[in-house]
């Protein structure tokens, strides 16, 4: 019985770190906008590139007519695609599982190479109020540090201002993903986040200013319809 036990375990386990790679492999390609709703309500359409950097990271490419064009990182995450963006570059993106009143956190930039950093933090329940980094590394080689993080909602929408103890600050926009809060910063960033439904990715997004999450959906282009476009 033991054994019979073992065996089935093991076979389950598989299969589910074989649908987590496959996932993952499946996600580069080139999609279509297939519903895209803006800031101001008026719907947009469009293509995005995405492309694989190993390790559960991408780099994502937007190309929507009569606007710019925009760029961003993404990370695979409890299940879904997160990814800041920016028409600027220098955008970075942190993903913090929430348990109460602390943080547990992993960031990484468009510069990070290594293994990407991790930020915890105490504070109070609810993301609202001021929360203590009481540990943080840039990564699994850089330097350590300390300050605050200020997180403040604004209906949908939660923005974070981090006061580091060097004297360093900077400004993000955040979503709640179920126990997980996603958050991009950097110049003119923004927050996006898809649930991964076979070739359709289904996302909700923020800039900074938003007080209301917006839609984003995307298909995957077959290599046919690529070409005739």
């Amino acid at each position: 019985m033991k054994r019979i036990f073992f065996l089935t375990t093991a076979l389950i386990l598989g299969a589910l770190f074989r649908g987590s790679d496959a996932q993952a492999t499946n996600l580069p390609g080139i999609y279509s906008i297939s519903r895209g709703v803006g800031a101001n309500n008026s719907e947009y359409t469009g293509k995005v590139k995405i492309l694989g950097l190993g390790e559960d990271r991408y780099e994502l490419y937007w190309r929507i007519p009569d606007t710019r064009e925009y760029q961003g990182i993404g990370l695979l995450d409890h299940g879904k695609l997160c990814v800041a963006y920016s028409s600027n570059t220098g955008v970075g993106l942190v993903i913090y599982k929430i348990d109460g009143g602390k943080l547990s956190g992993k960031w990484f930039t468009t510069k990070t190479e290594l293994e990407p950093g991790y930020e915890n933090l105490q504070g109070p329940p609810g993301l609202n109020g001021t929360y203590q980094i009481v540990e943080a590394q840039a990564d699994d080689m850089g330097d350590k540090y300390s300050g605050t993080l200020v997180i403040t909602s604004n209906g949908e929408i939660y923005y974070l201002i981090w006061n580091l103890d060097d004297g360093s600050a900077y400004t993000g926009v955040g979503l709640l993903d179920g126990n997980y809060l996603v958050a991009a910063w950097g110049p003119e960033a923004g927050i996006m986040s898809y649930d991964i439904k076979g070739n359709e990715l289904l996302g909700h997004w923020a800039g900074i200013g938003a007080n209301k999450a917006r839609v984003e959906n995307l298909v995957r282009m077959s290599p046919q319809n690529r070409t005739q476009q």
